[in-house]
């Protein structure tokens, strides 16, 4: 299966929990590093404690051999939210920690544990709780809370920590809903939608397959623009997705738009068809009608998400394909925003599937004789030819 799916395109990650059943081929080994209460009937596991971590990683090592590229980190938030169904605070575990601190570092910890199983594979996993100091881990937090208001809250804030958020779809009682928490999906860190869970089709209950297929064009569009924000982030610690008062200290109060790249984005919630979006003082144009707004207070009215480019800006969209392989050829068209004469665009490529390929990066200026505004092609190698 896992043969077929990759030859299709697609990367698989596996979704489980650590709590380790009687069932297990590795329980019996980490009964002694594991803490004094069970979950589910399974072993919670020590992973501050290498025996258990390297017992628990070398399992996972075997799905990673047979080509696993990610896991979904389940369950180790033990949030009061929903019950307190974890273990308790009175817990107790070998390296001394008791249930409120290991709480703390679970997902964290458990994080550290996966990516012993990774190795150099190049992955974005997923898990429900990672805290400080964990931003050099590749991957994005979740929440079975489903507020949209909290959902576009956590968007915004994540990058103050370097954490990356993905605010999930799952769930939607009509087109609109759907819609709208697709748009918010598509422009975060990584487009995480659980189809499993909807029960209601976008191509046999709401009539919303154009909106949807647009909208994950439209994320594919911006495929190379995000990998060059990625790398960024990567070498210098920017994050891909953050509040406007990082780059704008005076839009503090501005809460509920934020940067993708270096595009604001202004999310429309569900049952709204319009807001009014804060511009930070400057320059911008829309990114879909191309008219520009100075910087102060704009109402908009639209189906899509209001995407604002500040001037001076180029942006390179490509035609959207339906995977990524290693044969890949981006189609790109480079966009200015106003007046680039000096403006500078980076391009990075993919330079492999392991950490230690680095990622080559293209630098384009336009008006300076090296590119003007149009269409390009970006190949393997970081080449750059003419369409």
């Amino acid at each position: 299966m896992l043969k077929k799916l990759t030859g299709q395109g697609f990367h698989v990650n596996l979704w489980e929990h650590a709590f380790v059943n009687p069932a297990s081929p590795v329980h019996d080994s980490l009964v002694p590093y594991s803490g004094d209460y069970l979950v589910w009937n399974g072993l919670v596991p020590d992973f501050s404690l290498d025996e258990a971590s390297d017992i628990f990683a070398g399992y996972h090592k075997e799905l990673c051999d047979e080509g696993i590229t990610g896991f979904k980190l389940d369950e180790c938030d033990g949030s009061d939210f929903t019950g307190g169904w974890s273990f308790p605070d009175c817990a107790a575990f070998p390296s001394g920690m008791d249930g409120e601190q290991y709480h703390h570092l679970f997902g964290t910890l458990y994080c550290r544990t996966i990516m012993k199983a990774l190795g150099e594979k190049r992955t974005l996993s997923e898990v429900r709780n990672m805290g400080a100091l964990a931003a050099s881990y590749p991957f994005v937090l979740y929440s079975d809370l489903y507020d949209f208001g909290d959902f576009l809250t956590g968007t915004v804030n994540a990058g103050f920590s370097g954490l990356l958020w993905a605010p999930e779809l799952r769930h939607a009682e009509s087109s609109d809903e759907l819609v709208r928490r697709l748009q918010l999906t598509a422009f975060s860190a990584q487009s995480l939608v659980n189809a499993w869970y909807l029960d209601k089709m976008p191509w046999l209950d709401i009539n919303a397959t154009d909106a949807v297929r647009e909208i994950f064009e439209t994320r594919m569009c911006f495929l190379p623009y995000l990998y060059t924000a990625f790398c960024d982030y990567h070498k210098n610690g920017k994050p891909p997705v953050r509040a406007l008062v990082c780059d704008y200290p005076d839009a503090a109060d501005i809460s509920d738009e934020y940067l993708f790249g270096d595009i604001l984005v202004a999310p429309i919630a569900p049952g709204e068809t319009g807001r009014t979006v804060k511009l930070p003082e400057g320059e911008w144009y829309g990114f879909f009608d191309g008219k520009r707004r100075s910087g102060g207070e704009h109402y908009t009215e639209t189906a899509g998400v209001p995407l604002y480019v500040r001037a001076g800006t180029i942006i390179p969209v490509a035609e959207p394909v339906q995977c990524v392989s290693p044969d890949t050829v981006f189609d790109i068209t480079l966009r200015a925003f106003g007046d680039c004469t000096d403006a500078v665009c980076r391009l990075a490529d993919d330079g492999g599937l392991t950490d230690k390929a680095a990622c080559r990066v293209i630098t384009l200026r336009l008006g300076k004789g090296t590119v003007t505004a149009g269409r390009y092609r970006i190949t393997g190698g970081a080449v750059l030819d003419t369409v």
